[in-house]
């Protein structure tokens, strides 16, 4: 099938747009109340160490869920993977209303980024069936800047919300309902693959590989930022949630005005270049983050944090759709996006004992490490993927 075959492209294509929501959604809602859920288990401090792991467990169950939702999509259809997706995400989400016990909120939160992931994963998949190479950079780069005007209205109603009560921010999980409404009427009911088809299709290789770990790394790099800055903020006695979601509103605004310019700076710079560019702004925000000591400092780190995030998930969903045969697209998206989105969780695994054992210098100066790593290794390694500008 291809976007001629649909009667209404328009509206397909702005349906496809807003599949990043849940998994943008799903990650940022509680950010800036999670210094105040944290306060808020006190009393328990078996509980509260656990506490980021509520916020961040999302990325677990992105481990599992894009990979098996691309997969699952290529045999029983990219529309009612996307449907059961955004119901299980809605639900899951905000009953975290009813529940106070953490590891509960935890096993939660995997089953909500096992569905945020599943949605993004089918969304980039039906971008590569139904798009060409140009239209779909574009496409892609209007996907992660409408992840990004959703991440800040969560952004922004959480910190509001959160003054009201830590709890009230999983509401803001049924920000992606249009979403679902849309799924139903536009999104083409396909035909999925032959068993035989797929099981015959194109194997991982050595640069599917390459790019699954790449992209995991990047997914560390582009999601400690929600996770640490309200912290690295609490440190130096800002611990409003409202200002906190100020500063993260700010890196998320710039990051969507960039990433709304991805399409045509694709046809300019190879993927390799894309990646270079993004890690480069990311030092320049660790730097940033390291002398801010008041809320103006953060703000103009998270302008460069901001314009770092703008290109790595586009990026990487150019490099996947490269990568991808016809055949098994929604296994190598699911593999790559997870990967990425897996990045939530992994960040803390890494970082966090590094944080609590030398404070935010030490954290900072491990996420510039492993920044120098990501442009050597996009130099190094990746080159060949998209080596032409705006080309496979």
């Amino acid at each position: 099938m291809t976007l001629s075959d649909t009667k209404t492209p328009k509206f397909l294509a702005a349906t496809i747009a807003l599949t990043g929501v849940p998994a943008s959604v799903g990650v940022m809602c509680l950010s800036p109340v999670l210094p105040a859920i944290e306060a808020s288990y006190a009393g328990n401090p078996d509980m509260q160490i656990l506490v980021k792991y509520i916020s961040v467990g999302v990325g677990l169950g992105m481990i599992l869920g894009a990979p098996i939702a691309g997969a699952v999509s290529d045999r029983v259809g990219r529309r009612l993977t996307l449907i059961i997706a955004l119901l299980v995400f809605c639900l899951f989400g905000t009953a975290g209303l009813l529940v106070d016990y953490v590891p509960a909120l935890i096993a939660m939160r995997m089953i909500v980024g096992a569905a945020a992931s599943a949605c993004l994963t089918v969304g980039v998949a039906l971008m590569g069936e139904l798009f060409s190479d140009a239209r779909r950079d574009g496409l892609i780069g209007m996907n992660a800047m409408c992840s990004g005007i959703f991440g800040i209205v969560a952004i922004l109603l959480s910190g509001q919300l959160g003054a009201i009560s830590v709890k009230l921010p999983f509401v803001l999980h049924l920000l992606p309902l249009p979403l679902l409404l849309m799924t139903i009427l536009f999104i083409p009911n396909v035909k999925p693959q032959a068993r035989q088809a797929v099981a015959t299709g194109q194997k991982l290789n050595r640069e599917h590989w390459k790019m699954i770990f790449f992209s995991l790394l990047c997914g560390v790099v582009l999601f400690s930022m929600p996770v640490y800055i309200p912290f690295f903020m609490r440190d130096d006695g800002i611990a409003n949630p409202v200002e906190n979601s100020f500063v993260l509103v700010t890196m998320s605004v710039f990051a969507a005005i960039v990433a709304s310019a991805y399409g045509p700076a694709r046809a300019r710079l190879t993927i390799s270049n894309a990646f270079v560019a993004s890690m480069i702004a990311f030092v320049l925000g660790c730097f940033g983050l390291l002398v801010a000591g008041s809320l103006a400092g953060f703000l103009g780190a998270a302008v460069f944090m901001g314009l770092s995030a703008a290109w790595i998930a586009p990026n990487l969903m150019s490099a996947a759709s490269i990568l991808a045969g016809q055949e098994n697209r929604g296994r190598v998206v699911g593999l790559i996006k997870g990967a990425n989105l897996s990045g939530s969780f992994v960040s803390v695994i890494l970082i966090e004992p590094i944080y609590r054992a030398g404070g935010r210098d030490a954290a900072v100066g491990a996420l510039l490490a492993l920044a120098a790593f990501l442009i050597a290794f996009s130099l190094l390694s990746i080159r060949k993927i998209g080596s032409a500008p705006g080309g496979r």
